[in-house]
């Protein structure tokens, strides 16, 4: 993808790097420690139980960008506040609650690799004959006890934070945001699962859906909510943070857009997933839209003809040509590079201190370059 850069993003792109890997070390090692050090009820103690425990901090330990809790983090950082380790805690809440949210997607996309390892839902579809269940009933066994695993997820990132060393009118407030994001987020799900990809012309409607979703389902959780929560733990001035939330907004779109981009053109060993799977469950994104509306008549066909099934690596190149042939493909880089310049613009104007003009401009130059 080619993505429009200037200095301003450049400059401070190591540096926000350093400070991201430094916090995401740290919270690796925090979470290892939660795994280790955590008193658990009897019934946790169970042998299969602690095994289903075990598989599910495989998953969270296996990779992952730690963008949430990092974000948080930074945020707090950027208020001035020397004591960040003491909120540690809220962070590993909020990686808990995204990864609660990645078992649940796992299971609704039917999804059975994640970041290269099986999905809980794989992982115990694997091991249903363990439990005596036959291979009829495997799949609905490894759904059932990755569901569980999800919503045990939820409780212990609330636990942390009533668990955690900040003031009591603080965790009210974070619980509060928690219950927002999860809220927001469910709903911003619940769409995602009703919207369709149109049989007929009827594209703008569910494009507007689509834009709901992105707003609802990847912005608010990934980005809006950790600036908020951060902002919550530093007392961060309200027009600083009203400026924030703005700019994660238009992070969080951007941030989709390249999801479903990297969707289709990133290899399977790059991504650490299949390729081509919003193709596979023929989801409605904003690319594949553009892609069915620009085709001709006789294109369409061909395009629909490959959706809603697994594809060959050829007939997933013969996608991505027709996606090239329609102009979505350059449709999607020039609204990435036409709101990326609006950013940098807005991050300029902004009456941000330096600090913090400095990091959403080398964040945003992290963001535009992932590959996954």
């Amino acid at each position: 993808m080619k993505l429009w850069l200037n200095n301003g993003f450049m400059d401070n792109i190591e540096c926000v790097r350093q400070k991201l890997a430094f916090w995401k070390k740290e919270i690796d090692l925090a979470l290892e420690k939660h795994w280790r050090e955590t008193e658990y009820l009897d019934i946790h103690k169970n042998e299969w139980i602690a095994d289903s425990w075990e598989e599910t901090k495989k998953i969270i330990m296996n990779g992952g960008k730690r963008l949430r809790p990092t974000l948080m983090l930074a945020i707090y950082e950027l208020s001035g506040k020397k004591d960040v380790k003491k909120v540690i805690p809220i962070a590993l809440a909020l990686e808990l609650l995204h990864n609660y949210f990645l078992v649940h997607d796992d299971i609704i996309d039917e999804d059975s690799l994640r970041h290269g390892t099986a999905t809980l839902n794989e992982a115990y579809r694997q091991k249903a004959d363990n439990f005596g269940r036959d291979s009829r009933e495997a799949t609905h066994f490894g759904n059932s006890i990755a569901l569980l695993l999800g919503d045990r997820l939820t409780v212990e990132a609330i636990q942390l934070v009533l668990e955690s060393t900040i003031p009591t009118e603080k965790k009210i407030a974070v619980i509060r945001e928690l219950i927002l994001l999860v809220n927001t987020t469910i709903c911003g799900e619940e769409l995602d699962v009703m919207v369709y990809f149109p049989a007929s012309k009827d594209i703008k409607s569910t494009r507007q859906a689509v834009e709901e979703i992105i707003k609802n389902k990847t912005a608010y959780y990934s980005f809006v909510a950790p600036i908020k929560i951060g902002g919550i733990l530093s007392d961060t001035r309200e027009e600083n943070l009203s400026i924030m939330k703005k700019i994660g907004l238009k992070l969080g779109e951007i941030f989709q857009w390249q999801d479903d981009y990297l969707g289709i053109f990133a290899d399977e060993k790059t991504l650490g997933k299949p390729a081509g799977s919003d193709l596979r469950e023929k989801k409605p994104t904003l690319l594949l839209l553009k892609t069915i509306e620009n085709l001709s008549f006789e294109d369409k066909i061909k395009m629909r003809n490959l959706m809603g099934r697994p594809l060959s690596e050829r007939e997933l190149n013969k996608a991505r040509e027709l996606i090239q042939k329609s102009g979505a493909q350059k449709w999607m880089e020039d609204n990435i590079n036409s709101t990326l310049k609006k950013m940098i613009a807005s991050i300029n104007s902004s009456r941000l201190n330096n600090d913090a003009k400095n990091f959403f401009m080398g964040l945003v130059a992290i963001l535009i370059n992932r590959k996954f």
